[in-house]
């Protein structure tokens, strides 16, 4: 609790923040407002895509803001004052965690543009055109992400209060910062909650670059502890056998924040790839801003804390950040900034997942039941569905005494049972290598059973449970029980492959006999919004021709797996001894700076997969490849053209088709006719380069810059085609 006497600054720092966000929240919607009238978007998708019209500043601040939640600010320095730089873990994950966002990510991103996907399950739906399998996914992302709602509401509950002294079982504070939250959300909708976001995110950054020099300077480092009196000296012991596999378990199990929507919904609504690459710097470079300063602040904070006579304190970081306001001057400033920033961390989370809620059961549950409803009333729906989301994240947080770690150990593994779904679906080299929907719908369902069984079977509450993940066992049965039942109950013929070694024609092949997954009418989904033709492995594979996918790399896969994994400490556990009988040390601990040798040594370990990941996103071109040489000479798959922003921010209605890029491929498909280019022969690029030589026909004569020029006016026509409802959006 923060004392009285050191609360004045934040009687003035936390109400200027909320006006900071209302005046954000206003200038959203006047935003949001002024693109609907000049006919840029549809209100549905300027509300939860923002338009589609994130730069780099504002896509970095948002995916920033969003990634680092309190789980990170307030959870880290909370965990490394009570286990010391065992907290380290943090920093190990986010390797997997950006790892998987990155290199899924351009993939979902590009497949966006060519399919006109606007929500997470979009994907699903349209790769495996599965009712079944949708509405699984969907349920998962739902759930895991109500879960992480009420993580931030226990974690807001317990900051804030602490913060003012207010009983930590009081209610009250926080249903009143969710209900800002939810204002903000309802005023300006995503865009609001990412410049929100950006500010935040600032706010986070400012105060975790300061409270290191504050503490250096008015109290000391790590190399001014000394493992003789430090208060906690079992912290410089190597971690046992127990924390060490629990440790490489977490940062396996981050590999699922791709598949959480609210990530998903960034994606969709960056500018371009140059604005996301700049996001996926921020995201690389942020854990060292964030997750290591958070371990410097809880391990130094327990001798701080000890110092001032501080034991055990309910929430360890508003304690150590009250010594910094009582140090007065430059160190109070810090100590508000940093607990405004706690705030912040949370509201940032909390905005982005109710927002992300509010759109998969608004665009994939209500809307396909009145498809035909106008934009103002499904607007009015979505606020509606927001509403929904928080009252039930709030009563789960409310009602929830174990605190946010518990909560982040079920969190992540029910998020993770989508994992399988969308790395079956986006990857492989073969269409046969797709499981069939209900195979993926059955694994998912018996993972997320299992998880849930598990959890409060064993886990919760259980002192000497096992270091088991849940997360990691579950998906392992996830993916058993979707592939038994592929084999055995719905393609026995790849059963028969894997027994003979024979291999099985693609039915992406046009020579096979096979044909596609076939499941029942009422399984089958409305597709029609993401165009004529099915979205098979070759037609994703076509999509990234050109374009750096390590990920695609069983050895680059490898190589990052143990990258990630060396930064486990794997060593001897509990050494050097501490006596039992005199308390003291048999022989003194190795030290490096005043850290213990095996976290210095994991430190310098864990630069290789950073590294790995900045060299990615320095291959990453800062567009998607257009190959004009190979278009002009080859001819291009009329399925592979992008719709532009102005085509994809407008929808009639639900599942209608999207006729300005219909036309623009038809077109296409006429010009290609007229070359005498068949759709069957567009793989044979070296005998169409010989039968089309350039050098004859004028460049703006080419077929890539008639692509482009028709892709500049479908911007200004697609508005006219799509759009029913001008008036209506304009007025509303």
């Amino acid at each position: 609790m923060v004392a009285e006497e050191n609360r004045t600054g934040l009687y003035f720092a936390i109400p200027l923040y909320f006006l900071a966000l209302g005046g954000v929240a206003i200038c959203s919607r006047r935003r949001v407002k002024r693109m609907e009238q000049n006919c840029e978007t549809d209100m549905l998708t300027g509300h939860y895509l923002g338009g589609r019209s994130f730069g780099p500043l504002i896509i970095a601040g948002t995916i920033f803001a969003s990634i680092f939640s309190g789980y990170t600010v307030i959870g880290v320095p909370n965990e490394s004052y009570r286990r010391g730089f065992y907290g380290f873990r943090w920093l190990a994950s986010f390797p997997y965690i950006n790892y998987g966002f990155i290199c899924t990510g351009v993939r979902l991103r590009k497949a966006s543009l060519v399919r006109n996907y606007s929500t997470s399950v979009d994907f699903i739906t349209d790769r495996f055109r599965s009712q079944l399998l949708r509405y699984t996914i969907l349920a998962i992302q739902v759930m895991g992400s109500i879960i992480y709602v009420a993580a931030q509401v226990n974690a807001l509950q317990s900051t804030f209060n602490s913060m003012f002294g207010i009983p930590i079982a009081s209610a009250w504070p926080v249903i009143c910062i969710f209900t800002i939250i939810l204002a903000f959300e309802w005023a300006g909708g995503l865009a609001a909650v990412a410049m929100s976001d950006s500010i935040q995110g600032l706010v986070m950054v400012v105060s975790f670059c300061c409270i290191p020099f504050v503490i250096l300077k008015n109290y000391g480092g790590w190399h001014n502890l000394d493992p003789i009196t430090y208060a906690k000296p079992e912290f410089y012991q190597t971690p046992s056998k127990e924390d060490q596999w629990s440790f490489w378990q977490f940062s396996l199990i981050n590999v699922c924040f791709f598949s959480l929507p609210h990530l998903m919904q960034r994606l969709y609504a960056a500018r371009d790839l140059s604005s996301l690459k700049v996001g996926f710097v921020v995201q690389t470079v942020g854990p060292w801003l964030t997750s290591l300063v958070g371990v410097f602040i809880g391990t130094i904070g327990v001798q701080m804390l000890y110092d001032a006579g501080v034991e055990n304190p309910p929430s360890p970081f508003t304690a150590i950040i009250e010594q910094l306001l009582s140090w007065g001057g430059f160190p109070e400033v810090v100590g508000i900034i940093a607990l405004t920033a706690s705030l912040a961390a949370i509201m940032s989370t909390a905005d982005s997942l109710i927002i992300a809620i509010s759109q998969l059961i608004t665009v994939e549950v209500i809307w396909p039941l009145k498809p035909d409803a106008s934009q103002s009333q499904l607007t009015w729906l979505a606020r509606g569905s927001s509403f929904v989301a928080v009252v039930i994240a709030l009563v789960t947080g409310i009602l929830w005494k174990s605190g946010v770690s518990a909560l982040t150990a079920i969190n992540f593994p029910v998020v993770m049972q989508a994992v399988p779904a969308y790395i079956n679906g986006l990857y492989g080299s073969t269409e046969t290598q797709r499981l069939h929907p209900w195979s993926l719908a059955m694994g998912a369902s018996a993972g997320i059973i299992y998880t849930f069984s598990f959890f409060f079977g064993y886990i919760f509450h259980n002192t000497e449970a096992k270091p088991v993940d849940t997360g990691i066992t579950g998906v392992l049965l996830n993916v058993f029980v979707s592939v038994l039942a592929e084999f055995l109950v719905f393609d026995r013929s790849k059963f028969m492959q894997l027994v003979t070694r024979k291999k099985i024609k693609s039915d992406d092949d046009e020579k096979s006999p096979s044909i596609p997954v076939q499941t029942p009418v009422w399984d089958v989904p409305n597709t029609k919004r993401f165009g004529e033709s099915n979205l098979t492995v070759s037609l994703l594979n076509a999509m990234m021709e050109g374009f750096p996918e390590p990920i695609r790399s069983p050895a680059y896969n490898a190589m990052f797996l143990l990258s990630v994994s060396i930064i486990t400490p794997l060593i001897a556990e509990g050494q050097p001894v501490i006596s039992e009988a005199t308390n003291e040390w048999v022989s003194l601990p190795p030290t490096v700076l005043g850290i213990p040798w095996w976290f210095f040594k994991q430190i310098l370990l864990s630069i290789l997969p950073y590294a790995a990941l900045l060299k990615i996103i320095w291959d990453m071109p800062n567009e998607y490849p257009f190959n004009e040489e190979k278009i002009d000479s080859g001819g291009m798959d009329p399925a592979l053209l992008e719709l532009t922003a102005q085509e994809m921010n407008f929808r009639s209605s639900y599942d209608a088709p999207n006729e300005s890029i219909a036309r623009r491929r038809s077109t296409l498909s006429s010009k290609l006719e007229a070359m005498g280019i068949s759709t069957s022969q567009l793989d044979n690029a070296k005998t169409l380069r010989e039968e089309h030589a350039l050098e004859y026909i004028p460049k703006e004569q080419r077929l890539s810059s008639i692509i482009k020029q028709e892709a500049i006016e479908a911007s200004g026509v697609a508005v006219k085609d799509e759009s029913k409802e001008p008036q209506e959006m304009a007025s509303a």
